[in-house]
């Protein structure tokens, strides 16, 4: 089980027609004012509306976006501010807590993650999942980073408990230097479902990747490729 594949079973059990508050489809994308959804928007000039999120290609694409842009904001901290536990791998608990984070609680250099994490790091205090969600009140982050507010630790718990069931099923594989490597699957079929046991081999890396079309079934998961593109 992928990251990805992970964030969907915990954020709706793979359901693609969950609708959560202001949270909708298989991986709950936000459509309220400040969501996902109006960014992607945004920068991609479409107009989706939170009735499109019911679509798992739509939402899915959404959300492999906005983790995209997650990726890249830590990387180029990282090396800002040599902060290690924001450099890209999969294969480290304390990057993909952080990652969930940035998705769940708010990445934002103005007082999410990013925020915090380089106020910690001038403290010379270690950056870590942890310590994110402990000093977040401290230094003027975000309350949805505030381990003392009930709702944020909420979110604290939820996602050690997502990054405990991504490594649980496996983690990540060999990483193809572009990013996601596609395992077993058949040939692009734009908008097409696929049905697929095999799943991903690697981790939510790189700008060019595979968008994932993941649609809730009767017993399983099915999976669909569409053309490669530049989720940037």
């Amino acid at each position: 089980m992928n990251f990805v594949r992970a964030l969907a079973y915990k954020e709706s059990r793979l359901n693609p027609d969950l609708a959560g508050g202001s949270y909708w489809g298989i991986l709950q994308v936000g459509w309220g004012r400040t969501g996902p959804l109006k960014g992607y928007n945004e920068r991609n000039g479409t107009n989706y509306t939170k009735y499109d999120l019911f679509d798992p290609d739509i939402c899915t694409r959404i959300a492999m976006q906005t983790i995209n842009r997650i990726v890249k904001a830590y990387d180029s901290w990282s090396g800002r501010y040599n902060i290690p536990n924001l450099k890209q791998d999969w294969r480290n608990p304390e990057y993909c807590k952080l990652v969930v984070a940035g998705w769940n609680s708010g990445y934002s250099r103005a007082g999410g993650v990013q925020f915090v994490a380089k106020k910690l790091a001038e403290r010379g205090i270690r950056v870590t999942h942890d310590s994110v969600f402990e000093r977040a009140q401290e230094v003027g982050g975000t309350k949805y980073l505030w381990i003392q507010r009930s709702k944020s630790a909420r979110k604290y718990r939820w996602q050690r408990e997502m990054v405990s069931l991504y490594f649980n099923e496996g983690g990540p594989g060999p990483l193809d230097a572009g990013g996601l490597r596609l395992a077993g699957l058949e040939p692009y079929l734009p908008g097409l479902a696929i049905a697929g046991a095999a799943g991903l081999v690697g981790g939510v890396a790189g700008t060019m990747v595979d968008a994932l079309l993941v649609a809730a079934t009767l017993g399983g998961v099915w999976w669909a490729v569409r053309d490669r593109e530049l989720l940037g």
